[in-house]
């Protein structure tokens, strides 16, 4: 019996295991596969390698590399100095929090700078250092590898699904500009100043806490999962906004170049399309789209609260092709479900 059972559990195991590298095997055939389609042989090797490793658990694998990469390793730091930085943050989180999770004191204003000020305070009587960013970041890590041993006793029940659409908005588009994870923008200042200025075009009156929140809980739920041709497309892409008054007024701010745009307000992404000639193509849509959802959306709903998100590229690169534009708004609208686009 106990044979017969150390049988089945072996066959389990290596079921189990099978599946396993089966699945990570699609990864990398997926990633092989976008790069055929969108980049030349020259750097195929290389954009593999880094889209392999993007895709292989969300964030994670991109979060792994900048905490090897932070400034709290032993290249910058000793190991006395990283436990003081580390007590530091201990301390200034029992000092400041007020009842609220380490989550908290990043998303909310006031406990993070009084978090950060409690910091330096105290880092600066052992001479040391560590930028707000690096802190926070610190902060976050610490809290994920279950070395703060603080209780938060507090919580915000506030439901913040119906800006969730806004949240994936403004995360989506500071991972199109920098390529950062959310985790990092949250705790980046500058960079988190930068998510809460894209909400507040799509919506000057959203609290700015709830589409914190709501974004770093898509994170959670895997919502916010990579977009692979967005991360192996090597086109000098350049990404921008504008509202689509500013457009109808003006459309020469838009570049002549090939890329995709994206319609969007606040209920959401509306339409992603590609052109050749953006400038031109958004001025049909603006005008008088030939898209029936889109042309009987504009007049009812009006251009002063839509967005035009625009990804540029260098007008010699790939994307002059028109298979490989359409490979990548594909797989944006795969990933956004923009709702007035027939899926591919």
């Amino acid at each position: 019996m106990v044979v017969k059972y150390r049988d089945h559990l072996g066959r389990q195991i290596h079921k189990f295991i099978v599946m396993l590298v089966l699945h990570q095997l699609a990864k990398l055939l997926l990633a092989i596969s976008l790069v055929l389609i969108v980049d030349s042989p020259t750097v195929v090797g290389r954009q593999i390698a880094s889209a392999a490793s993007s895709t292989s658990g969300c964030d994670m694998a991109s979060e792994i590399k900048a905490i090897v990469a932070s400034p709290l390793n032993q290249d910058k730091w000793t190991a006395d100095q990283i436990q003081l930085i580390d007590d530091a943050i201990t301390q200034a989180m029992l000092e400041s929090h007020d009842g609220w999770s380490s989550d908290e004191l990043i998303l909310r204003d006031e406990l993070n700078n009084r978090f950060l000020v409690g910091c330096h305070k105290l880092l600066e009587k052992s001479g040391i250092h560590v930028d707000s960013a690096d802190l926070n970041w610190r902060l976050l890590n610490l809290r994920k590898a279950g070395k703060l041993p603080i209780k938060a006793t507090r919580r915000d029940t506030r439901n913040y699904d119906n800006v969730a659409n806004l949240a994936e908005i403004a995360a989506r588009m500071m991972e199109d500009k920098h390529s950062v994870s959310i985790d990092r923008i949250m705790t980046n200042p500058a960079l988190r100043k930068e998510f809460d200025s894209i909400a507040q075009n799509i919506d000057l009156d959203v609290d700015l806490y709830l589409i914190r929140k709501a974004a770093f809980n898509l994170r959670k739920a895997r919502k916010l999962q990579p977009e692979l041709i967005t991360r192996v497309a090597d086109w000098d892409r350049t990404v921008s906004e504008h509202s689509a008054a500013e457009l109808t007024d003006n459309f020469d701010v838009v570049p002549t170049n090939p890329g995709i745009y994206i319609f969007r307000d606040k209920s959401g992404y509306l339409y992603i399309g590609e052109a050749l000639n953006l400038q031109s193509r958004l001025k049909k849509h603006l005008e008088e789209s030939d898209r029936p959802t889109l042309a009987n959306y504009l007049p009812e709903h009006g251009v002063h609260e839509m967005m035009v998100e625009i990804h540029a590229f260098d007008p010699e690169s790939r994307a002059k092709e028109l298979r490989v534009r359409r490979a990548y708004e594909s797989e944006l609208i795969r990933s956004r479900q923009p709702r007035f686009n027939i899926r591919p």
